[in-house]
């Protein structure tokens, strides 16, 4: 089955995964930046800026993770086909024979 270009939430939360990962990226770069400091001499304003910085980072994290949580079910409930209603009739037979 081909599928067709993916779904404005499919996007959205490519988008968002693409963004978080960024953001990752930039929290360990500055976690390292952090630990350099704290193992030589450092001005207080440098480490005050890096802590600063992390905090941000962390928030932005935490924000991008429960928005793709929230576009993750978008993109759930967008990809579900509609429920179709089934009927039977006649007597249902399992192919499976009895002993």
């Amino acid at each position: 089955m081909l599928r067709g270009p993916p779904t404005p939430e499919a996007r959205a939360l490519k988008a968002l995964l693409a963004r978080q990962e960024a953001i990752s990226e930039d929290l360990m770069r500055e976690r390292n930046r952090q630990e350099k400091c704290n193992a030589i001499p450092t001005h207080k304003c440098v480490q005050e800026s890096l802590e600063n910085s992390i905090t941000f980072l962390q928030m932005q994290l935490k924000q991008l993770r429960q928005e793709q949580g929230k576009q993750a079910l978008r993109v759930d409930s967008a990809s579900k086909p509609t429920p179709t209603l089934l009927f039977c009739v006649g007597p249902l037979y399992s192919s499976a024979k009895t002993s």
